[in-house]
């Protein structure tokens, strides 16, 4: 079970975001900022299973926080499942070639094993489709990497 979550532990998350990445509570959020937040976890991590905060190791001022502007945080881990994507990519050169594989991990780790690929797409998959695939032995690639 562990394999299918991945650790991202993140030592100077915003405190004005903490409400709203731990409870889902946007009050006081501006429209700006509730983006912000929304972007960072969609780039890295997404798809978000869990999160804790260390309330207790508040740090007062920090000039570079995970993202937005200076402002207090705290260390936070999170834990982001790991699933099967269809990847959609095109082959590199001169020519049309787009090639299609299954792969297993984060969206941010297959990201980064077809990082020299360009045009790079993922659609999460079903267990139904996955085993349709794994039927027709379409090349699957293990992306996650252990912590």
């Amino acid at each position: 079970m562990m394999k299918d979550l991945k650790t991202v532990k993140v030592e100077d998350f915003p405190e004005w975001a903490v409400c709203h990445i731990v409870n889902g509570d946007d009050e006081g959020l501006s429209d700006g900022d509730k983006a912000l937040i929304s972007t960072w976890v969609d780039q890295n991590v997404s798809p978000l299973a869990g999160c804790s905060v260390d309330t207790d190791r508040r740090n007062e001022f920090c000039s570079h926080p995970e993202f937005g502007l200076a402002c207090a945080t705290y260390p936070a881990t999170f834990l982001v499942r790991r699933n099967h994507y269809l990847v959609s990519f095109k082959w590199p050169g001169d020519n049309d070639v787009f090639c299609t594989n299954l792969a297993y991990g984060t969206p941010s780790e297959i990201k980064d094993r077809y990082s020299k690929y360009t045009n790079v797409s993922l659609r999460l998959l079903l267990d139904s489709e996955v085993e349709q695939y794994k039927q027709r032995s379409m090349p699957m690639y293990d992306c996650s990497q252990e912590d």
